[in-house]
């Protein structure tokens, strides 16, 4: 199960277009941070993070029937890595989100809060 949804996750990455446009407005951020991150801790939910050297990010979370893909900006704000969309579409009720803080943690790991307690580990599992 794990390796289908990776590989539908890198499906849904790779058919994501990047505008020029979009390269334009990111503030590059370095090495540090970019890479492929996968999300771990997790039941049932399928979700990758690219972080890009020059400030864009590309993003999707799969889960039941809700399907969500975005891309836009990122950036490092204190222990914070910012996920701010310019582009997001989702399959189910319509929820999307504006900015996303992920807390930086160490060995290449970022902490989603899902809310009412829930928390999620992202991975880097590649640079």
């Amino acid at each position: 199960m794990k390796f289908v949804l990776a590989n539908l996750a890198a499906i849904a990455i790779g058919a994501m277009l990047v505008s020029p446009a979009l390269a334009a407005k990111c503030d590059s951020q370095g090495s540090k941070h970019s890479g492929i991150y996968e999300l771990q801790d997790v039941m049932e939910v399928g979700s990758l993070i690219w972080l890009s050297k020059d400030g864009r990010f590309q993003y999707m979370l799969a889960y039941g029937a809700v399907d969500e893909v975005a891309e836009g900006c990122w950036e490092k704000i204190d222990n914070k890595v910012v996920l701010t969309p310019t582009k997001m579409q989702v399959s189910y009720g319509g929820r999307k989100f504006r900015r996303l803080e992920l807390t930086v943690k160490s060995r290449g790991k970022l902490i989603r809060d899902f809310g009412r307690g829930h928390k999620g580990t992202y991975k880097r599992v590649r640079r």
